[in-house]
């Protein structure tokens, strides 16, 4: 079996999304993967449902189910026609219209983490398939005697896709099996996808 050599994260590169058409058991359509913006951060927790039940006065069995993930994102910047795209919000002539009847598509997430190690730098991928993402934040601060940033935010709650139950897929080049090849292709389609082109879907 092949093995991975140690390795440390230290960065986050490569966000991409697509929004996601049609999930059945029998297919998964999306539109072309696109460019983000630069993620500043990426944190994913999963979610899990858990019950306990007790028999002659003791804990008998303690189950617990994935039932999906959530992940946040802060990134400098995330420019409003995607914005628009991922949120249904109106855009024209570089004016974004926010509105209360909008409605958020579908939305599968991909980056790029780099990790150090003792035979180069590595690279993790992840594909996370299926989302709503939340109502979109941004943090803007005053420049005073330090330069300070603004940034936006993203929320959004994945569930298993109905294609086949799973919620993400992984890679990472510190294992031998995942060639780099692989890794130059890997964010570039989602597994187990179709691209929706011209009118489908």
């Amino acid at each position: 079996m092949p093995e991975s050599v140690k390795s440390v994260r230290f960065n986050v590169s490569k966000l991409v999304f697509a929004v996601v058409m049609e999930d059945t058991v029998t297919s998964f359509k999306h539109k072309a993967v696109k460019k983000l913006g630069e993620p500043m951060q990426v944190q994913l927790t999963y979610t899990l449902a858990t019950g306990t039940i007790f028999g002659g006065g003791v804990k008998q069995f303690n189950p617990t189910k994935l039932t999906g993930a959530t992940l946040q994102l802060d990134i400098n910047k995330i420019p409003i026609e995607t914005r628009a795209e991922i949120y249904g919000n109106t855009y024209e002539n570089g004016i974004l219209s926010v509105g209360k009847n909008d409605k958020a598509s579908k939305i599968a997430i991909g980056y790029e983490l780099e990790a150090e190690s003792d035979t180069g730098i590595k690279k993790e991928m992840e594909w996370i398939f299926k989302g709503d993402p939340q109502p979109f934040g941004k943090t803007t601060q005053q420049t005073t005697d330090n330069i300070n940033f603004s940034t936006d935010t993203m929320t959004i709650n994945f569930v298993p896709r109905e294609l086949d139950g799973l919620i993400k897929k992984e890679a990472d080049t510190a294992n031998s099996a995942f060639t780099t090849e692989a890794a130059e292709t890997f964010l570039t389609t989602i597994p187990g996808g179709t691209v929706v082109t011209g009118t489908e879907g």
